[in-house]
């Protein structure tokens, strides 16, 4: 009897051992041999929005737009690894599984590595998908709540315009958009289908509006409206809510989360990702990131914001409320060179205490641009227009503006968006690591006249992939350069010339393949083209 009793309590200590095991995972494969589907063949994963805005920006489809391998999948599916959310521009998959069968799945001869990314299970295994209340409440009065923060952006004169985001798709990543289904002040998105899609990357489930509020003030930055009481920067906007942070601890897995995310956004045709989220400390110490990691190239999340960028989405980033602490600087992904990074400033222009300081581990100037977030005005749970503080808040603001911008140029590259923004806000002549270009402003981002990009839109020379990896590049004359004798140069942005070369007859197709010669360093590059006539320079960024 005691033996059998023994034996019963084995049995349960070794059961709870192995369900105490079950931990959350990315699997990495080698490669994408023998797929399915073909870049020749985007329609089959990519919605004809996304196919689009790659063609509007020239850029490529290649092989990281490709899915995973569905046979990988299956074959880690036999080991009983519940697979979740996978990632197109990483090649991976996250798994949920039992410690005990890592060493199984290592072992398989299409893994590349495999990284323990959160402790527990958390994943639903089918997953929720939930209708949307839309008894809406009523809306308490405010006049003018918003009028200081859009003034400063000239937000004002935008909407009076007529560019007030309409056409453009926002996807917004956070810890919960509680309530954003009930609040009357986002009304007018659901009655007018603009709200594209949601989805809860921490649990598996398509309900975002529950847990946390502040997905609901960043959201509401943007989006929130009603008549003489409350304007967000870009409220006729198309929107995707993402969650992605899991409010209640903190590990490696929110960055995947967001990488899972910005697939997804980038998969439905998004334009424009607005996050303001940031890691830097974690609850597992082992996966801290340190000052030297802020390199533009180092965490994960910036990897994936580099990526998005790839795709042509415009990405604005919250610098970081670390100006108070011991951190004191940027939390990635604002280290990325391709994502604008937004400091905070108070209603007097002074920078907000708390906003983090620049520059970047490679020394450049972060954040690019500053918009209120001292006493800024948003809506709530409670349905009721507050106050916050933070650079959460000045990077939605930013992100509307540059919606408005878009929407009044459409045919900018989402990198000459960024550029546009920097170069002509209010301390561009003499930027720092403090307010960046400073203020962003409608007026002067849309006067030509006084872009320091204006050669690259009189020209509209297109220079493709950009950014782009390896040493070729295409460059698409447009017309614009017909006589013969062009001479191609590529300088850092110091002035050195890297490489030069000379074309005595243009081509018929106007498309010159320019090779760089050799592998350059991750940075920012001058190109300019240069005939008889005429002279263009383009900004060319390398991953």
């Amino acid at each position: 009897m005691e033996r059998s009793r023994l034996i019963v309590i084995l049995f349960l200590a070794i059961s709870f051992q192995l369900e105490a095991g079950v931990n959350r995972y990315i699997v990495f494969f080698i490669d994408k041999a023998n797929s399915e589907f073909s870049v020749n063949r985007p329609e089959e994963f990519l919605s004809t929005k996304a196919i689009q805005r790659r063609e509007r920006q020239g850029l490529l489809i290649t092989e990281s737009d490709l899915p995973v391998n569905s046979s990988y999948i299956t074959q880690l599916a036999d080991l009983e690894a519940d697979v979740f959310h996978s990632s197109k521009w990483m090649n991976a998959v996250l798994v949920q599984v039992d410690e005990a069968v890592i060493s199984d799945i290592s072992a398989l001869s299409f893994v590349k590595k495999v990284q323990y990314v959160a402790p527990n299970e958390k994943l639903l295994k089918n997953a929720e998908n939930e209708e949307s209340d839309t008894q809406f409440n009523k809306r308490p009065r405010n006049s003018k709540s918003t009028a200081a923060q859009n003034e400063l952006l000239s937000v004002d004169e935008m909407h009076e315009l007529g560019f007030d985001g309409d056409n453009i798709t926002i996807a917004v990543f956070d810890g919960g958009f509680q309530k954003v289904n009930e609040i009357s002040y986002f009304e007018h998105i659901f009655s007018e289908n603009r709200m594209v899609a949601t989805y809860d990357f921490v649990t598996n489930s398509s309900n975002v509006y529950r847990y946390d509020d502040h997905g609901t003030r960043v959201f509401s930055a943007i989006s929130g409206f009603f008549e003489d009481s409350f304007t967000g920067t870009a409220p006729d906007a198309n929107f995707v809510l993402c969650v992605t942070e899991d409010v209640g601890t903190e590990f490696k897995i929110e960055e995947y989360n967001w990488l899972f995310a910005a697939e997804y956004a980038d998969s439905l045709g998004v334009d424009i990702i607005s996050t303001s989220l940031g890691y830097n400390i974690f609850d597992d110490r082992t996966m801290d990131y340190e000052h030297d990691d802020l390199d533009g190239q180092t965490a994960v999340i910036t990897q994936a914001a580099n990526m998005a960028a790839e795709k042509g989405i415009l990405l604005v980033v919250s610098a970081g409320n670390e100006g108070n602490n011991s951190w004191g600087t940027l939390t990635p992904p604002a280290d990325s060179e391709f994502v604008l990074t937004v400091g905070s400033v108070t209603s007097s222009g002074d920078l907000s205490s708390f906003s983090s300081l620049g520059p970047t581990a490679d020394d450049r100037i972060k954040p690019d641009v500053v918009a209120l977030g001292s006493g800024v005005s948003l809506i709530g749970s409670s349905g009721s227009i507050i106050t916050s503080n933070g650079t959460s808040f000045s990077a939605p603001l930013v992100a509307g503006l540059a919606a408005g911008i878009w929407q009044a140029k459409p045919e900018l590259t989402n990198l000459e968006l960024i550029d546009i923004i920097r170069m002509t806000a209010s301390r561009a002549s003499a930027p720092d690591n403090s307010f960046g270009y400073g203020v962003p402003d409608f007026i002067s981002a849309t006067q030509e006249q006084v872009l320091s990009v204006d050669d690259i839109l009189k020209e509209r020379i297109k220079v493709y992939p950009n950014p782009f990896r390896g040493t070729k590049i295409y460059i698409d004359l447009n017309s614009r350069f017909t006589e013969n004798g062009l001479t191609i140069s590529l300088y850092d942005l110091a002035g050195n010339l890297l490489t030069q070369g000379s074309y005595q007859n243009v081509p018929s197709e106007k498309i010159i393949e320019f090779d760089t010669d050799a592998v350059l360093p991750v940075g920012t590059y001058l190109l300019q083209v240069e005939s008889p006539k005429r002279q263009t320079q383009v900004r060319l960024l390398k991953y």
